[in-house]
Order: C-alpha cells, then sequence, then structure tokens
C-alpha cells in the first residue's frame, strides 16, 4: 500500500495516491514491499514501468517513469 506520496515524485507524477495498492510491476506479481522496492532498486533511472494498482475496489493500470530519489 502506497502510504505517502512525495510532491514531484514519480508517484505524484503518475497518479498514484495515498491507499493506492500496488499488486503488479510490469506483469510481475508483488507480494510485499521489500519485493517491491527491489524490483524497482534494479530499474533504470528514466526506465518507464507498468503498475497494476487496486484503488477503492477498482483495478487501474499507470505507467511510472523511475525518477532518481531526492533526499
Amino acid at each position: 500500500m502506497i502510504f505517502d506520496v512525495l510532491e514531484g515524485g514519480s508517484a505524484e507524477m503518475s497518479g498514484l495516491l495515498p491507499n493506492d495498492v500496488i499488486i503488479k510491476v510490469n506483469n510481475i506479481k508483488i507480494s510485499s514491499v521489500p519485493e517491491l522496492q527491489e524490483y524497482i532498486g534494479s530499474r533504470e533511472i528514466g526506465e518507464t514501468i507498468d503498475l497494476s494498482v487496486v484503488r477503492g475496489g477498482k483495478l487501474l493500470n499507470k505507467s511510472v517513469t523511475i525518477q532518481a530519489r531526492t533526499k
């Protein structure tokens, strides 16, 4: 589950919201936060990934471009 969306970050720019639940990345099932972090961490900056997200009981598909983390 997404708890917070950073202003100007990849999640905000792709339309993700707090309480969205990411269930797949590039059609690969994600079952834990560490698994999601590992997958995203293995991608290149600037790469676009496709997310399957549940929001309010509805399935949504979002594309997110990986950005460098800000501190």
